[in-house]
């Protein structure tokens, strides 16, 4: 695919106003899991395993080394809040599932995913081996570690290439899609509620799949526009208000008018994909084994149903992550305001 020429993206404001995004989360409704406290609390000292607790310093000296380090761990840990996220994307898992993947968001969401990443060394993160064999004893890994793959391969890639300003719009969405991780997350759904689909989210000839990709955009490109205040000096890959800056020559602001009509087009796109993906069951005619069509369709609107809760689930998690907005998210919710961080 030939790359576009990039412009020069115009000085970007200390400050700029977000899109309503939590408007376009309406038609999906938001719920909530009852055990993500417990889940929460088991996953932390799971994640937190190696490093040592803090202990209190009766004289008042520094920390050393390896308790600062284990500090800053529980804050990030807590800050980003991953088992809210889990609770609010799989609101009707039991407590043995939520704690499944509320430890592989830990995984995903802290430190960029490098703990699911191919390591260089070889050595392979001890947390990570011991999520893939939880899934792999699940009844149904659906295509968990496919994904996983897949996300492996694309951060070695971007890895291989300094420059991805290069990139058309179009190379920049299904990289965005591989990096995010989200097909692991959604391949999650089948696996904690047992279903059988197996959805390969790289399928252009299956409507869910293609209600998949339109899930992958929605949740990538809003938590894009939310997060980039703070993450668009360290950011570890492509961000969608980066790309139409550089591709389009516009300013911040107008990045993010433009990003936001972007993700409205996509949930509509999802709503009338769904409408089609739903409506198949009654237009086509029942194969001879009605117990499986039946049994498939079944899975399918518990998918369909899993995609929902997560974009719901991870518009209104954003606002919670005191990684991103502090404890300011309630005012940013209102307003919209954001401020640059240097």
């Amino acid at each position: 695919m030939a790359a576009s020429h990039s412009k020069q993206p115009s000085a970007a404001p200390k400050s700029y106003q977000l899109p309503n995004l939590l408007s376009y989360a309406k038609p999906f409704g938001l719920r909530t899991n009852r055990h993500c406290r417990a889940a929460s609390r088991a996953s932390e000292t799971w994640f937190l395993q190696g490093f040592p607790e803090p202990q209190p310093n009766a004289a008042g000296g520094q920390p050393s080394r390896e308790e600062d380090v284990s500090i800053r761990r529980q804050l990030e840990v807590r800050g980003t809040k991953p088992g809210l996220l889990a609770a609010l994307c799989y609101p009707v898992c039991d407590a043995s599932q939520l704690r499944l993947v509320t430890d592989f968001l830990s995984l995903l969401m802290i430190e960029n995913g490098t703990a699911l990443r191919t390591p260089a060394n070889g050595l392979v993160d001890p947390r990570c081996t011991d999520l893939c064999t939880r899934v792999s004893r699940l009844s149904a890994p659906s295509c968990f570690f496919p994904a996983l793959h897949e996300f492996r391969a694309a951060q070695l890639q971007l890895e291989s290439q300094l420059d991805t300003s290069q990139w058309d719009f179009e190379t920049f969405i299904e990289n965005r899609r591989k990096l995010s991780g989200l097909h692991m997350a959604f391949a999650l759904i089948e696996t904690v509620m047992g279903l059988t689909l197996r959805v390969d989210a790289t399928d252009v000839d299956s409507d869910v799949a293609r209600l998949t990709r339109d899930a992958a955009d929605i949740v990538a490109w809003s938590l894009d526009i939310l997060s980039f205040h703070v993450t668009h000096r360290s950011a570890s890959s492509p961000n969608i208000l980066q790309t139409l800056m550089q591709q389009r020559g516009i300013s911040l602001a107008a990045a993010t008018c433009a990003a936001g009509v972007l993700v409205k087009e996509k949930v509509d796109s999802f709503l009338q994909n769904e409408a089609t993906v739903l409506s198949s069951f009654q237009t086509l005619s029942h194969p001879d084994d009605e117990e499986n069509w039946e049994s498939r369709e079944d899975d399918t609107r518990t998918y369909v149903q899993g995609l929902r809760d997560w974009i719901a689930g991870a518009m209104h998690w954003a606002y919670e992550n005191e990684m991103w907005f502090g404890g300011k998210g309630e005012a940013v919710r209102e307003f919209g305001w954001v401020f640059l961080k240097d």
